[in-house]
């Protein structure tokens, strides 16, 4: 994920880039298919990487 996320120049690519990935993992065909909350570390770790970003932009 921070490889992908390394491929978006600036905090407005970035955070368009993490809005994409929260829509896609909330989608109802891919939450069926969450096992083990794998989903929801790959938020919780969107979300850090998210505020790290904000941290730096200001």
């Amino acid at each position: 994920m921070d490889t992908y996320l390394a491929a978006f120049e600036g905090y407005r690519a970035r955070k368009a880039a993490i809005d994409a990935l929260y829509h896609e993992l909330a989608s109802p065909i891919h939450r069926a298919r969450n096992r083990g909350g794998l989903f929801e570390q790959v938020e919780l770790h969107l979300q850090r990487r998210h505020r790290e970003m904000a941290r730096l932009f200001q």
